[in-house]
């Protein structure tokens, strides 16, 4: 299973201990500033906007950026990086004062670059759950819809079932946690160890009733030779209707 599992099981923990040593934490931006590195492959040399994501800035184009996100777009209406005339700019999104973009990783946004700025249009960029989990993080951020409905369909092949729940609430698509509640009542095979750890209660204790009434209804054989029927989406969207989110995607 991908790192969502483990970010929402450790989330609270994580809170407890940054409360704890928020002021040893605390990272001023002239630290970071002599600490920044070019990303290798996204700091175009006629880019017209550089941000800094923790301490790697990127150099794109913003065009699209803006055409494709409202929140780009109004971040961008508020003022336009201005030449000095010797190649300069004192205004932010220039590379001596990139626009800080916090609470997102690098990595991540690099991902998301990748699909925005493909390096080769015929070639995949990536087919891992985390690098697609990323992309949705960015584009659900600000609110890239075409980009976000695209790491959505990757995610329904690519991602297991306990993470197609996970993100599915998460990120509100319904139809992803739908799919996965579907896909752990479906199969022949119970529920793991790590599957069991990483569910809500509430989630084993609904996935395993409907599995048992399935089993009690089909006879035995339902566990152990392919199915003959499955249970339809409508049947659990009913089943699961207290726990579905809304679906945004």
């Amino acid at each position: 299973m991908s790192d969502t599992s483990s970010e929402s099981k450790h989330s609270r923990g994580s809170r407890r201990r940054s409360s704890r040593h928020s002021t040893s934490s605390v990272v001023k931006f002239d630290d970071i500033d002599t600490k920044r590195e070019a990303h290798p492959v996204f700091s175009f040399p006629d880019g017209n906007v550089t941000f800094l994501v923790e301490g790697t800035t990127f150099t794109v184009y913003r065009y699209f950026l803006q055409r494709d996100s409202p929140v780009f777009r109004d971040m961008f209406a508020l003022g336009a990086p201005l030449d000095d005339g010797q190649g300069l700019s004192s205004m932010e999104g220039s590379k001596e004062n990139p626009v800080r973009l916090p609470d997102l990783n690098p990595n991540d946004f690099a991902r998301f670059l990748c699909i925005l700025f493909p390096p080769r249009y015929n070639v995949q960029p990536f087919q891992k759950t985390d690098d697609w989990i990323g992309v949705l993080r960015v584009a659900d951020k600000f609110q890239f819809a075409d980009v976000r409905e695209l790491a959505v369909e990757k995610l329904r092949s690519a991602a297991c079932a306990v993470d197609r729940i996970h993100i599915g609430h998460r990120y509100s698509v319904r139809s992803l946690a739908l799919s996965g509640y579907r896909d752990l009542c479906n199969r022949r095979t119970p529920l793991t160890v790590e599957e069991i750890d990483a569910l809500e209660s509430c989630d084993i204790a609904l996935v395993m009733s409907k599995r048992e009434s399935l089993g009690k209804n089909c006879s035995y054989t339902h566990y152990q030779k392919p199915l003959d029927h499955e249970v339809p989406d409508s049947a659990v969207a009913k089943w699961f209707a207290n726990r579905l989110p809304p679906e945004n995607a």
